[in-house]
């Protein structure tokens, strides 16, 4: 991996924020792996119930 010592030398970001962002990545890829079919058809229901009522 890159050091990120030198590549986030803009705003210095601590290396953990970075670890807990891709793990939260990871996390909400799971789920929206295994709950992305069911939370699309919902929102499309939200959204044809709001625009066809």
């Amino acid at each position: 991996m890159i050091s990120s010592k030198k590549g986030l030398s803009i705003t210095d970001v601590p290396g953990s924020l970075i670890f807990w962002g891709i793990v939260l990545l990871i996390i909400l890829g799971i789920i929206g792996y295994n709950l992305g079919p069911q939370i699309l058809s919902g929102i499309g229901r939200v959204i044809t119930r709001l625009l066809f009522p």
